[in-house]
């Protein structure tokens, strides 16, 4: 999200299809889904989140479909952002994208080299994060994967730009509540590779939504309880610690769905 940019909940009690247009997307993830809606829509902090974002050349986003023979396809927005077509009469854009042992077991997005398309991250049974890069000349992911982080095996993974440099990062929470930071060195892979560094604990909350809530130019995370409590935990100086429990900002939230953007439009 950009700085000074609400960002704000749509919130579906029932299950539902959503579709985004808006440009400028940052924060996405991909389903781990076995049907064929898995794709790139905002993050909610947690493997599970349908996302959109920028996937080609046209200025125009989209999303990415994994089909059950572990294809990707790509498809985009029409010119007037209501609905979506696909390209090029479903543009195949990768494949030996599986889920389930001993192949894919959460597929995350975000843009790790800066150019301005969506990346794949994709973690593996084995415990290894390999990365594909969006290779926007061939609108392709087609051999661009690379192993950037091994032994991987936690509870959640949160894609975002944590700290300001314009390049997505990874946030863990491990089964005990404790959350390490891992943020990416453009074309280096993660600065911290062997372990990340511990940036809170007691993080055990049924959902995790990730976006620059306080407008600073850098993620937070809104969390929600058990009781249906919504929780602000700003990141400041890389670090979640510092803000106790967090301040409560929502009751009463318990719903089907959550979907994370700035949905107004008012740049504020």
């Amino acid at each position: 999200m950009k700085k000074n940019t609400r960002t704000f909940f749509i919130v579906i009690c029932i299950a539902s299809i959503f579709y985004s247009c808006k440009e400028d997307l940052e924060q996405s993830s991909i389903s781990k889904s076995n049907s064929e809606a898995a794709v790139i829509v905002y993050n909610q902090g947690n493997s599970n989140a349908n996302s959109t974002g920028r996937i080609v050349g046209d200025l125009k986003n989209g999303f990415i479909n994994r089909d059950l023979s572990g294809n990707l396809h790509s498809f985009v927005a029409t010119r007037f952002n209501s609905f979506f077509i696909t390209r090029a009469a479903n543009f195949l854009v990768g494949n030996g994208f599986f889920s389930g042992q001993p192949n894919i077991s959460d597929f995350l997005s975000g843009d790790f080299n800066g150019d301005g398309y969506t990346d794949l991250l994709c973690r593996f049974f084995d415990g290894t994060l390999r990365m594909y890069y969006w290779d926007s000349e061939g609108k392709t992911y087609y051999g661009q994967n690379g192993i950037v982080l091994t032994n991987a095996y936690f509870s959640n993974y949160l894609v975002a730009d944590f700290n300001g440099d314009k390049l997505a990062d990874l946030i863990v929470r491990d089964s005990n509540g404790g959350l390490y930071f891992y943020p990416w060195n453009n074309g280096l892979g993660f600065s911290t590779p062997i372990a990340g560094t511990q940036v809170g604990n007691g993080f055990n909350f049924t959902h995790f939504f990730v976006a620059d809530w306080n407008g600073d130019g850098t993620a937070d995370l809104i969390c929600r309880d058990n009781l249906g409590r919504l929780r602000f935990y700003p990141f400041k100086y890389n670090t979640f610690y510092g803000n106790g429990g967090g301040t409560i900002v929502g009751n009463g939230f318990n719903f089907q769905n959550y979907f994370v953007g700035e949905f107004t439009g008012d740049n504020l």
